[in-house]
């Protein structure tokens, strides 16, 4: 009965790890300056969050009850972060919007059937690379940094990514896919920075013979990440971005691009397997 009972706190415990309701909790506070729906998420300007990131705007997703909010509320909530997710609870509106404050405007997606024009980045190795070097191959393409304080943002993408490479890889199309994380923060994430954290978070002797992680100039980052559709501000060292992960075929067209970070591996390695099958096939 003993054994039972230490096997069954032990399990509770897994359970409550897994769910995230041991996460470490922040208190926030900030004006509500919009929503996003895709999925649903308040986007808030906080002041600093000690222990975790300086003031800046950013998108969150609310659990529980919670009181509608519009733009110019000013709210005070707790941040509760884990392993692998982030979010707002107990969120109560501290002063009502009398003047709504300026919304944000959405974010334009990356239009499936557009061609990709030509680009120029340096890779983790310091080499100059540019969207040919991808030529035959589907290319992923997403957005990063490697300071990313929130596990659903920049590590979730990451993540999701590296099971997108190992389903290719069993099915035997590893080959014939190249992943493309550009940081959006090329200031602190050098070629040198970049390849440790590759080292750190993929996979495998091989992971470079699929994977780039890129910079280049702040011009250079922020015409390919306007044309993906990937609004970024950075405010000392944090940044602040919107989410988007494209497929592009070997074609250079995207084919599909995911706006947000609902997605997941199985639904974007469909893309990607159309994609491999429509360069067979011509």
């Amino acid at each position: 009965m003993r054994l039972a009972l230490v096997a069954l706190a032990a399990a509770i415990a897994a359970c409550s790890s897994r769910d995230g309701s041991d996460g470490r909790r922040f208190p926030l506070s900030g004006t509500v300056v919009g929503h996003e729906t895709s999925p649903s998420r308040v986007v808030v300007a906080h002041e600093a969050v000690a222990g975790l990131m300086p003031a800046m705007s950013m998108a969150f997703e609310v659990a529980g009850a919670a009181p509608a909010t519009r733009a110019g509320d000013r709210i005070a909530a707790t941040l509760v972060v884990t392993n692998t997710r982030s979010w707002l609870e107990d969120v109560k509106i501290t002063a009502a919007s009398s003047v709504p404050a300026p919304g944000v405007a959405a974010a334009r997606s990356a239009a499936p059937g557009a061609l990709v024009p030509p680009f120029q980045l340096i890779d983790q190795r310091g080499q100059s690379f540019n969207l040919q070097s991808f030529t035959g191959r589907v290319l992923v393409v997403t957005f990063i940094y490697t300071r990313c304080p929130l596990p659903d943002f920049c590590p979730l993408m990451v993540a999701h990514l590296e099971s997108v490479r190992q389903r290719a890889d069993q099915a035997g199309l590893g080959g014939r896919l190249a992943l493309l994380g550009v940081t959006l923060d090329p200031d602190y994430d050098t070629p040198a920075v970049l390849q440790a954290f590759g080292e750190s978070r993929l996979k495998g002797n091989r992971r470079f013979d699929q994977w780039t992680l890129a910079t280049g100039t702040p011009a250079q980052i922020d015409s390919l990440a306007s044309l993906f559709g990937v609004r970024h501000q950075n405010v000392n060292g944090t940044v602040t971005h919107t989410l988007s992960t494209a497929v592009v075929g070997h074609d250079g067209r995207i084919m599909r691009a995911f706006d947000s970070n609902s997605w997941r591996p199985d639904e974007l390695f469909d893309v990607v397997r159309r994609g491999l099958e429509r360069a067979g096939a011509e």
